[in-house]
């Protein structure tokens, strides 16, 4: 067995500052914005952003926030790129030593490992420092650089859709059902296997059969995480907790990742009980801009989209 260390070795670990958000106040133009992190496992835990607070200073940035508290996402973990706040039920690591963002997200990935530790009836809020994570980080991680991002507000950029129609799923995709298959019947392979998982892009496994939707589509869970929506950039195979979205007309990268925050957005409206069935996929409408002869407009979302200060990290 390979040597590991208790968590609380190479992290200051607190409770964070278990604000509620009605204690947010609004963002002046002339102040500097504060992130807001909660018990969400979207948005790199981000939940909102408010003016620096009198008296209360923001966690730095390159620390690392842990939910302690949830149903199905206990222990989600993220690395803070800015100075924030956090709500109740998340933890502050702050690392003993200088490191690199990779060894950053290489330890937010091994305290995610113990999530099967956890659920809604026992959190981790007494037990984090105890975790046992390992005792080095392997040398590739160290070696690794990850992308350099913006470190500045603007990357919450408040896009303006005043005047957008809104547009039927339907009119802009072909809906198509994933297929009934069962993981454990298919073998290994080269082949994603996408199904109703918020993470890794929706992909569940690698597996020996041939494709069944091209490259290009969006993918969205209608069971299990209900609302992950993602662009498949390779040849797929879906299960039948996906709807397959497969566009008619020429979707560039940088509008499909649009596509996908606006499905996103509409996941609230859906739970266990109230799943994001075909039949009302059908129904649901998203705000899309238009030419005068009703073609999706596509050149305004790329307009907007390369203003993003994260546009360089996409190609095309």
């Amino acid at each position: 067995m390979s040597k590991t260390q208790p968590l609380s070795a190479l992290f200051k670990i607190s409770g964070g500052h278990q604000l509620s958000k009605a204690k947010l106040k609004a963002v002046a133009s002339d102040s500097d914005p504060v992130a807001y992190v909660s018990r969400t496992h979207r948005r790199n835990g981000l939940d909102g952003w408010t003016a620096p607070l009198p008296g209360l200073a923001p966690s730095p940035s390159g620390s690392i926030t842990v939910c302690l508290r949830s149903r199905n996402h206990a222990l989600a973990s993220f690395v803070q790129p800015f100075p924030f706040y956090t709500s109740f039920h998340v933890a502050v690591l702050t690392p003993f030593k200088e490191m690199s963002e990779a060894e950053l997200l290489w330890w937010c990935k091994c305290i995610e490992q113990n999530r099967f530790r956890f659920n809604f009836g026992r959190q981790a809020n007494r037990t984090l420092g105890a975790l046992l994570v390992p005792a080095e980080v392997p040398q590739e991680i160290l070696e690794l650089k990850a992308p350099v991002l913006a470190k500045s507000a603007a990357t919450g950029m408040v896009i303006s859709m005043k005047g957008w129609p809104l547009v039927n799923v339907t009119d802009l995709f072909d809906l198509l059902p994933g297929k009934q298959t069962v993981r454990r019947s298919m073998q290994s392979g080269d082949t994603p296997w996408v199904s109703g998982s918020a993470e890794n892009n929706g992909i569940t496994a690698y597996v020996d059969k041939l494709p069944e939707f091209e490259a290009g589509c969006l993918t969205v869970a209608n069971n299990g995480s209900i609302g992950s929506t993602f662009y498949q950039p390779d040849a797929f195979t879906a299960s039948s907790d996906v709807t397959v979205l497969k566009p008619k007309f020429k979707m560039s990268v940088v509008c499909a990742l649009f596509i996908c925050a606006l499905l996103r957005k509409e996941a609230f409206r859906y739970n266990y009980a109230r799943k994001w069935t075909m039949g009302r996929m059908l129904a649901t409408r998203i705000p899309f801009p238009l030419k005068s002869d009703g073609i999706p407009h596509t050149s305004v979302v790329e307009e907007i989209m390369r203003l993003s200060p994260y546009a360089e990290l996409v190609d095309a």
